[in-house]
């Protein structure tokens, strides 16, 4: 230690020693400030009790393939009960009975006076224990107070699961009513569609169609063809016969007896060198003959055009009435696909709702959480306030 460091501690020594009264004077006034601050400040007395609740699942199998359990409530959701307006008037009511105390405590005053922590919370188990602390400044009101509240608490859970399911138990049964009238009216739709729209006929009426309309395809290409050989014939008969021709070599005329008799008679004509006026006359009877067949011909060359425009039109109606039948059964494939839809909903609807309904009853007779007392209040021998001079 140096000479300086000496000096300081001499000096701080003697000021304390010149300051002893006054130092001495604060402490005794400390003191005395807190023995009668312990002493006129109203004591909290704390009372505390313990509640177990086991929210294990109770698994059900049933069919088809459905499973159901019993709700796991949160703890927040157990913590917030405890402030219910109705379970804390029930504890007021059964505390005033007991005529143990002398008081009237409001819902907002004893709702002031008690917490609900959660001590234990076991994930895998789902066990939970919670603590329920009431403060007030008598312990016996704590102890009367908390257990009263744990009791109350236990019968206001089990009161309310029960109602629940009584509620929810009647709300299934309307809708499943609702919903059997849905599937009865969809199924009915279903049915009345199967039976007015036969899709097998409209399939087999298009069919029938596309048939009709290869047939009438193959006939036009035939048509076609010989309308093509009959009007090159035609035109080179005529070509010829406009030449003034009399012999000629289209196969037109190889089928008219008639032409090949007048034919000989004038090259036997020639050869006999008979009259010119005979050959002459037996010419324009021949040339009568050729302009016969060409106006026939002509005749059956219009004919095939008609049977021509005629089937054009007969393919067109063909296929326009394959267009609308395949329309409509566009169309009705769509209702039938929507029909089938709503029914299968309305069915699984009813289903979820009738199974629902198998569980609300099952749940009504198992209590999604077994709730009891295992620690009840007693009644607290020092305050935990104030606690100066404890």
């Amino acid at each position: 230690m140096t000479t300086n460091d000496e000096i300081d501690l001499k000096q701080y020594i003697a000021i304390l020693k010149k300051r002893k009264k006054l130092i001495f004077l604060i402490w005794i006034l400390i003191t005395f400030s807190a023995f009668f601050y312990n002493i006129l400040m109203p004591k909290t007395y704390r009372a505390s009790g313990k509640i177990f609740i086991d929210k294990k699942k109770m698994e059900i199998k049933m069919e088809p393939q459905f499973q159901t359990y019993s709700e796991d409530i949160s703890s927040n959701t157990y913590v917030m009960l405890l402030t219910n307006r109705t379970l804390l008037n029930n504890v007021i009511d059964k505390l005033n009975k007991s005529n143990k105390f002398n008081i009237n405590l409001t819902y907002d005053q004893l709702s002031k006076m008690i917490v609900m922590n959660n001590i234990h919370n076991d994930l895998d188990s789902k066990i939970n224990i919670f603590e329920i602390i009431v403060d007030t400044s008598d312990p016996n009101l704590s102890k009367d107070i908390s257990n009263i509240l744990l009791e109350e608490y236990v019968n206001f859970f089990q009161q309310l699961n029960s109602k629940n399911n009584k509620d929810i138990n009647e709300y299934i049964t309307k809708q499943i009513s609702v919903s059997r009238s849905t599937l009865n009216e969809e199924e009915t739709k279903l049915k009345k569609f199967k039976e007015t729209n036969s899709l097998e006929l409209l399939q087999k009426q298009i069919k029938t169609h596309i048939d009709d309309l290869s047939d009438n395809e193959s006939s036009l290409l035939r048509i076609n063809n010989d309308l093509i050989e009959m009007e090159y014939l035609y035109n080179q008969l005529k070509e010829e016969y406009n030449l003034g021709k009399l012999i000629i070599s289209s196969p037109l005329v190889e089928n008219s007896i008639l032409y090949q008799d007048l034919r000989r008679r004038i090259l036997d004509l020639e050869i006999k060198k008979e009259l010119k006026d005979t050959i002459n006359d037996t010419k324009e009877t021949l040339s009568g003959v050729i302009k016969n067949i060409l106006e026939k011909q002509d005749f059956q060359i219009d004919n095939l055009k008609i049977k021509k425009i005629n089937i054009e039109k007969n393919i067109e109606k063909l296929k326009k009435g394959i267009f609308e039948y395949q329309s409509k059964i566009a169309s009705l494939e769509l209702s039938k696909q929507v029909l089938e839809r709503n029914f299968t909903l309305a069915q699984k609807a009813y289903l979820m709702l009738s199974n629902k309904l198998e569980e609300i009853i099952i749940e009504d007779k198992v209590q999604p959480a077994s709730m009891k007392i295992i620690e009840y209040a007693e009644a607290p021998k020092n305050p935990i306030s104030p606690k100066i001079l404890r």
